[in-house]
């Protein structure tokens, strides 16, 4: 028997936390994933004086305060969806923090919310740019309105990438789980046909190809928005060795796409 894929939320404690971990919930339940939570906040945030001692009292004071607070939203969403989840939380340098935890944990998937600001700040430190830099495994980017909700349907999209991707193989698994046809969507470069691309229409696939252009992006966002489209997949080393298909902008996908994004 294959062992459970394993899932780690990142959560930053906002008024989106809740959806980003019931959206990690639902993915769990749809591809037997287990899930364990991790927050991380930065000393500098807590310490506001020199003095060595006050800066020990601040921070275990900050810690307890922040440890219950986490215990408690676990333990209130784990039971209503009924699905165990672990948890960690540090105080330090975030990016070294997460670093250690990449490599004892080994998550297959690592979850977290799609950057309210045009900055794509996550916790005061870019993580979405860094976590799709440094993890080798798959990454969902929670979209806070448009997520993966309890008792609905999961409607899957790819864009430039195959419904078959070796590197995340619990696809598979997630495809299965939608009660309509995959949506393959397609920016490729002026002058390339579909016939070049090998397109095919199926009744469990449904191809769209767009040509690149300056509104490209948005085009697209008005086709998921039409096919309610919630969770996207893009694969990004597909998007930078296919010659066929234009280079995607993570970025502007990120700004312009209203859907959670499953990155590879």
């Amino acid at each position: 028997m294959r062992a459970k894929y394993k899932i780690l939320v990142l959560v930053n404690l906002n008024e989106f936390t809740d959806g980003i971990i019931i959206s990690a919930i639902e993915l769990a339940k749809k591809i037997n994933a287990e899930i364990s939570l991790f927050h991380v906040k930065k000393a500098t945030d807590i310490v506001k004086r020199e003095n060595q001692l006050s800066a020990v009292r601040a921070i275990n004071s900050d810690y307890n305060v922040t440890d219950k607070k986490i215990k408690l939203l676990v333990n209130e969403i784990s039971k209503a969806h009924q699905i165990p989840i672990t948890y960690a939380f540090a105080i330090g340098n975030v990016k070294h923090e997460l670093d250690q935890l990449l490599e004892n944990s080994q998550p297959d998937i690592i979850v977290l919310g799609k950057p309210v600001s045009k900055t794509f700040s996550f916790m005061g430190d870019n993580m979405v740019k860094y976590v799709l830099k440094n993890h080798s495994g798959g990454v969902l980017v929670v979209d806070p309105k448009n997520r993966i909700r309890p008792k609905e349907d999961v409607v899957v999209a790819t864009l430039n990438s195959s419904s078959t991707n070796p590197r995340l193989p619990y696809l598979v698994d997630l495809f299965k789980t939608s009660h309509t046809p995959l949506k393959s969507f397609k920016i490729v470069n002026k002058g390339i046909k579909p016939q070049d691309l090998n397109a095919k229409n199926t009744g469990k696939t449904v191809e769209y190809i767009f040509e690149k252009g300056d509104n490209s992006i948005r085009n697209l966002s008005k086709y998921l928005s039409l096919n309610n489209i919630n969770v996207l997949c893009l694969d990004l080393d597909a998007n930078e060795t296919e010659s066929d298909y234009a280079i995607i902008n993570i970025d502007r996908v990120l700004e312009h796409l209203n859907v959670s994004i499953l990155v590879s």
